[in-house]
């Protein structure tokens, strides 16, 4: 769903959350508090746009605040019409900058794809045709010559592309096919993140959509999605896929057509709306054919047709999938801040594991407050001896710390006993973009005071495996 900031109150009407403050035609009334967050916030989209042109590490730098600033910013705020023109502005700057976030998606757009015809047309639909001949498909697929094009990409062009999306695929594909199921939509729709991610927790477009199913913020957070300055849960993939489920069954009742319910999805609900009043059709291919969508729109669909029918048996269309082994894990309730690097080291449990399993955590490191959190099988009991090791009246909190001339990773790092990954980590940051005059935050063990009366409880707590 790349959908930009100005689009946001559309969707949002259209999701109910804004319902009755558009009917009225008025703002969220503010809190002076408000009123202050969105003076700071304009104060670093000037700044970003002010340093364009002369100090582009600079407008980086207003960036990250900014991204920082608004991560724990409820959806009345964010959808408020004086962020929603600021948040804009920042996406301009950010394009300036050429800041091309992870790889989200597919990179390359219809007009790149030459379009099937005569005897190629005919010799890829013979291939499809033999592929598929005795494949079940739960969501209506149509064989034309848009969709046949994307196969021959899927199988050709972006081969590579292909192949390590469905290979990372293949270790949640189990897990997103139970959810599917669960919430009774079309299990066919769990090769939409080919189109969407590539499978990648981690995927961020430059409309700020992030993670495997590509949400917006306020659409995540509308969808039960928290996203603070600790968690981002569109990164989780299971939590995600729900909220991904429920989010396409809506669009599917809204329009009754499985086509236009995915083009609401990657345009916004509130621009299929339109196309269906400007067309007076419910055809996503008269759509396609109009001035209603957007090209990245009209190509949205043909791509996922091709996404399921190449998916379901890449090895006839020549492609080499690795099995990864599946996303399985047990949870553990953790009640105070540790950091991933640290809780590995304490427990021999490999880092990346539990950065993988845990990829909602924005600085891997845990919430000071109760988190659930995954681990390998069989590791439930190791996590909660650590915990139990850790002294019950110290917690772990983040304090706000500006990067000084003659300071370096190490330096920093050994002065606040972590790790430099695991300083890199806190703050989701490569050691590059460790510098002079960076805003950072920085690990700090402060000491509890403990009732003498309150007696001392477990800090951790083991709930069975899913």
């Amino acid at each position: 769903m790349r959908f930009s900031s100005a689009a946001l109150s559309i969707l949002l009407v259209c999701c109910g959350a804004m319902n009755a403050q558009a009917q009225a035609g008025t703002s969220v009334m503010l809190q002076q508090q408000d009123i202050a967050k969105i003076n700071q916030l304009r104060r670093l989209v000037e700044a970003a746009e002010k340093a364009l042109d002369n100090n582009r590490e600079a407008a980086f730098d207003r960036l990250d605040e900014a991204d920082v600033f608004v991560a724990d910013w409820p959806m009345e705020l964010l959808v408020h019409e004086e962020t929603i023109i600021l948040l804009e502005r920042l996406n301009i700057v950010r394009k300036e900058l050429g800041d091309e976030s992870e790889d989200a998606g597919i990179t390359i757009s219809e007009d790149d794809i030459e379009i099937l015809t005569g005897d190629a047309l005919r010799s890829e639909l013979e291939l499809v045709g033999a592929a598929e001949a005795d494949t079940e498909f739960d969501f209506p697929i149509d064989l034309n010559s848009k969709v046949l094009s994307w196969v021959g990409a899927y199988s050709g062009r972006i081969k590579d592309y292909t192949q390590n999306s469905l290979s990372r695929g293949s270790r949640y594909m189990p897990m997103i096919l139970q959810i599917l199921a669960e919430e009774g939509v079309p299990l066919d729709l769990a090769y939409l993140p080919i189109v969407e991610s590539g499978f990648r927790n981690d995927a961020k477009s430059t409309a700020k959509a992030v993670g495997m199913w590509q949400f917006i913020a306020p659409t995540g957070k509308s969808y039960g999605l928290r996203i603070d300055s600790w968690v981002d849960e569109r990164r989780d993939p299971a939590k995600a896929t729900t909220a991904a489920a429920r989010f396409l069954k809506d669009l599917h009742q809204r329009t009754g057509d499985w086509y236009l319910a995915l083009a609401g999805y990657n345009a916004g609900p509130g621009t299929v709306s339109k196309a269906v009043s400007g067309t007076d059709s419910h055809n996503f291919w008269d759509h396609a054919r109009s001035k209603y969508l957007r090209n990245e729109t009209k190509s949205y669909v043909p791509q996922f047709c091709a996404a399921v029918i190449v998916g379901k048996h890449p090895d006839r269309f020549g492609l080499e999938v690795d099995q990864l082994k599946p996303f399985v894990f047990e949870s553990v309730q953790i009640e105070k801040s540790i950091g991933l690097a640290t809780l590995a080291q304490r427990t021999g449990i490999d880092t990346e594991e539990l950065k993988e399993l845990n990829p909602e955590l924005i600085r891997r490191i845990t919430p000071p407050r109760l988190y659930s959190l995954r681990v390998p099988i069989g590791k439930s009991d190791a996590v909660l001896n650590a915990m139990a090791a850790i002294p019950a009246a110290e917690r772990l909190e983040l304090r706000a710390y500006k990067i000084k001339q003659g300071d370096n990773l190490a330096k920093v790092s050994a002065r606040y006993n972590v790790t430099p990954e695991e300083l890199l980590d806190i703050n989701n940051i490569i050691r590059s973009q460790f510098r002079v005059g960076r805003n950072i935050q920085v690990p700090v063990v402060v000491k509890v005071t403990q009732p003498a009366t309150k007696p001392q409880t477990n800090t951790a707590k083991k709930t069975p495996a899913p």
